[in-house]
């Protein structure tokens, strides 16, 4: 009796391993699944401008995310983000402008899409927050509207020249 209850005790805990196993693999594969938030160039404030977001996995376009939000602010200023929605490109529930001129509207290439206007000039930042096939990515892109001020214009000549120096510092093995 002793020896049952030990098989029975063994096969449940390896069990309940193999599961966990499992689930942990399942979530470290992000890898295949790429995200690419298309900025625009030349954003000016007060513009209404489409924001994209194009996902693939394994190079074919997914079309089935379940969600898909842009979180933007403004640099310093985190806390006063504000969330789009971002639809299917094609979706005809998207109201956007760009939707109309679609001329395949099943044709999406994994592209979703917000409309989006800056208030003001200066730095901020675009944060997707994807949910797709089991897998939350949060990729985070800088962008520039409009005209810096000369002490924005500052801040990011310092931060690039961190950046060089920390990259720089990385490849040198000697001192």
């Amino acid at each position: 009796m002793i020896i049952t209850c030990i098989v029975i005790s063994a096969f449940i805990l390896l069990s309940a391993c193999s599961a966990t196993i499992t689930q942990t693999e399942n979530t470290l594969k992000p890898t295949d699944i790429n995200v690419d938030v298309a900025i625009p160039e030349n954003i000016q404030s007060n513009q209404m401008r489409s924001l994209q977001v194009r996902l693939t996995q394994n190079n074919q376009p997914i079309s089935d995310a379940e969600d898909v939000q842009l979180k933007i602010w403004r640099a310093n200023q985190e806390q006063e983000s504000k969330r789009y929605t971002a639809t299917l490109k094609g979706d005809k529930s998207n109201s956007s402008l760009i939707a109309s001129k679609i001329d395949h509207q099943g044709d999406s290439d994994g592209i979703y899409e917000s409309n989006v206007i800056f208030q003001e000039d200066g730095i901020y930042y675009v944060q997707a927050y994807v949910k797709a096939h089991g897998v939350d990515l949060l990729p985070t892109k800088r962008i520039i509207v409009g005209s810096l001020s000369e002490e924005e214009q500052q801040g990011l000549e310092k931060e690039r020249d961190q950046q060089g120096n920390q990259a720089q510092h990385e490849h040198s093995h000697h001192h």
